[in-house]
Order: C-alpha cells, then sequence, then structure tokens
C-alpha cells in the first residue's frame, strides 16, 4: 500500500560509539550519509565532518524531509573523510 502525500520527517543524527577505527594512524573524521526516497529519485543528505572525536562522534544536526508517499527506505552510511577519498565505515 501507498500513501500519497503524508507530510514532514524529520531525523536527528545524534551521536555514535564505533568499535573500530580505519586509520591506521591518526583519528578519523566521521561523517553521516543518509539516502532517502523522493518522488522519483533518491535525496542524498550529508553531515558534517565530525573532527577531533575519533571512535564517539558527535553531530546533533537534523534533516527535513517532505514524505510524499510512504514507499522506499532510508539508507544510513558512514564515512570517514580523508583528503584522499571517503573511507565507508559502516
Amino acid at each position: 500500500m501507498i500513501i500519497e502525500g503524508v507530510g514532514r520527517l524529520v531525523l536527528t543524527v545524534v551521536e555514535a560509539k564505533l568499535t573500530r577505527s580505519t586509520e591506521y594512524w591518526g583519528k578519523m573524521d566521521p561523517q553521516v550519509e543518509i539516502n532517502y526516497p523522493d518522488a522519483k529519485r533518491t535525496k542524498t543528505w550529508r553531515s558534517k565532518v565530525s573532527t577531533d572525536t575519533h571512535l564517539t562522534p558527535v553531530w546533533n544536526e537534523s534533516v527535513a524531509v517532505d514524505v510524499k508517499r510512504l514507499a522506499g527506505y532510508l539508507v544510513l552510511k558512514m564515512w570517514d573523510s580523508d583528503y584522499f577519498g571517503d573511507e565507508f565505515i559502516g
């Protein structure tokens, strides 16, 4: 069942407690990515990079998503932001 014209969804990314590091030296700079459906395509939102927090990043950021229909998935990914490219954490 698909429901049209539902409303607004507010997603808040607060913090994480990571169990492993992707860095050989130094600290990780984690960032959260949220992929969500919007009409005919998928949109992506990224948090700010949490610097100098390594395994316990804190963001306290929100994104408001206009929900036009209840269908599809929210996909959350975490990346380690690096100069030469981001590394997938999970």
